[in-house]
């Protein structure tokens, strides 16, 4: 049988049809101009807004990365969120609110040993940071 030898040659761009036009659709890498909002998975990324939520009674995965705005006590659930997830609330009333620790969640007082439910001040917001779905941290003015 015969064997064939490919022997590379040089070529232009010039030379590959639409490669130059494609080329120049292109976004350069130093100091591109975008347009729109970059998402992952459906998220937007970068900086925006905190997004704003008024879930009731027991706080939900959608809540994660958000604030939600409380007039009532709410539930902090076990085993809903994950590790790294955090969730602020603030307390949109002119009474204290009870953050509850659910069945199986242990939540703490950050800088204490104290754990169990969290209440927070009129007009007080708190962060809850979860070092893990079953464990939860909880900070910020007008926590106690």
């Amino acid at each position: 049988f015969p064997v064939t030898i490919c022997t590379c040659f040089p070529v232009t761009i010039a030379e590959v049809t639409e490669l130059q036009a494609a080329l120049d659709a292109k976004a350069p890498v130093a100091n591109p101009s975008l347009t729109g909002s970059a998402t992952i998975n459906g998220q937007e990324i970068g900086f925006r807004k905190i997004p704003r939520r008024s879930t009731t009674t027991t706080a939900v995965v959608a809540d994660n990365g958000g604030c939600v705005a409380l007039s009532a006590g709410i539930t902090i659930p076990s085993g809903v969120f994950e590790e790294g997830h955090a969730v602020s609330f603030y307390n949109n009333s002119a009474s204290s609110v009870v953050l509850t620790q659910g069945s199986g969640l242990t939540l703490r007082l950050a800088a204490t040993s104290t754990t169990g439910n969290r209440t927070l001040a009129p007009r007080g917001m708190a962060t809850i940071w979860f070092n893990s779905p079953t464990e939860a941290i909880c900070s910020g003015p007008g926590v106690t």
